[in-house]
């Protein structure tokens, strides 16, 4: 569900493509589609504990 709100509910696979200590790489598939999006997360430690960028 988006927001605890049962009237928007997210039925999303999401195929990993890449997972490591640098990151990692998802391709959500929305109703049996994929190559709709390519979210890509990089990973890095910083003075406060690690902070997390989308590309």
């Amino acid at each position: 569900m988006l927001g605890l709100n049962g009237t928007f509910v997210v039925d999303t696979v999401s195929h990993i493509e890449r997972l490591d200590e640098g990151g990692f790489i998802h391709n959500p598939e929305v109703l049996g589609y994929t190559g709709l999006a390519r979210m890509e997360y990089t990973v890095a430690p910083v003075r406060t504990g690690r902070s997390t960028r989308t590309a």
